[in-house]
């Protein structure tokens, strides 16, 4: 490998350097396995014994020399650039899985687990699922995590409309905002919707507003009762006392509408809604949500009081 092309193949994403881990646990054990093999193997020729269950001893050599290979390869991608490349290439695999789990909080064992790569790649930005998808490609021939790995994102690309191997022939930048693109539109239908600090999504929150402030209109609207009820009786107080005016006395029946009331207390949509209905339904605002808009009542306009009266109805 030329130093142009393993210096391309630098690992920069946590989970690029999380699935090289992976891979290079996973060709340890399986070279691990393969010299038991052919240990065996070796042994059963020895005693003219011939299990075909098990590989011969030329075959898991075969096996054995190829996982270190992959191992070895993976470790040169995991210490390009690093500063600390001597522990990358010489620690031991359960070495390497510490110091990822240690640094990125990530479990390599993981990886390959399609509900694991799924989930993690629905939420993880689009140049970082693009990169591991193409580590996982490169790797994908030699090792199964990897090419589970590439099987699990390859599928979700598919579900959300694009193409793996387009995806992989654009710009990384290009690649990446396709991704996030098609993403987003596959999950809007089923979006959960905004949640405000209080738990409660936007919508309730508008309508709980609404409620509160044509809760609030009724109880003014029944203090101005009183309060024209208490100025009836100052009136009447204050000509015995032979008061000219009530504002002579202190008193003032003069108050906002019901209306103003409201306007005045929020300009969102919800407050001009509750304005709304407080305007058309000065006795009771709760009707403007039950009441259709052809039922509502009318004022008679003067229009069709003469025709009432055309028609003998009136006076």
């Amino acid at each position: 490998m030329s130093e142009h092309e393993q210096e391309s193949r630098e690992l920069e994403q946590n989970m690029e350097r999380a699935l090289a881990v992976a891979i290079a646990h996973s060709s340890s054990l399986i070279q691990s396995w393969a010299q038991l093999a052919a240990k065996r193997a070796a042994r059963r020729s020895q005693h003219g014994h011939d299990h075909a269950a098990m590989p011969s001893g030329d075959i898991a050599e075969h096996i054995a020399h190829s996982a270190y290979a992959v191992q070895q390869r993976a470790r040169g991608d995991l210490a390009v650039g690093r500063h600390d490349a001597h522990f990358w290439r010489q620690a031991s695999p359960e070495e390497l899985l510490d110091k990822i789990r240690t640094d990125y909080r990530i479990d390599p064992t993981r990886l390959g687990h399609r509900e694991h790569d799924r989930a993690w790649a629905e939420r993880a930005k689009g140049d970082e699922v693009l990169g591991l998808l193409a580590v996982a490609g490169r790797y994908a021939d030699e090792s199964a995590v990897a090419a589970g790995v590439r099987d699990n994102l390859a599928d979700l690309i598919a579900d959300y409309g694009l193409d793996p191997d387009e995806l992989m022939h654009m710009t990384p930048e290009q690649a990446a905002d396709r991704y996030v693109q098609s993403r987003a539109e596959y999950w809007a239908p089923d979006q959960p919707p905004t949640m405000t600090s209080d738990g409660r999504d936007a919508t309730d929150r508008e309508g709980a507003q609404v409620a509160a402030l044509l809760s609030s209109a009724q109880a003014a609207d029944e203090r101005a009762i009183d309060a024209d009820h208490d100025s009836i009786t100052h009136l009447e107080l204050a000509d015995t006392l032979d008061v000219s005016t009530p504002d002579a006395a202190g008193y003032t029946t003069a108050e906002p509408t019901r209306a103003e009331r409201v306007a005045q207390a929020s300009t969102t949509p919800a407050g001009q809604a509750a304005a709304r209905a407080a305007r058309d339904h000065p006795t009771n605002p709760r009707a403007a949500a039950a009441t259709g808009a052809r039922s509502q009542p009318r004022a008679r306009t003067a229009a069709t009081m003469g025709s009432d009266r055309e028609r003998g109805r009136g006076m």
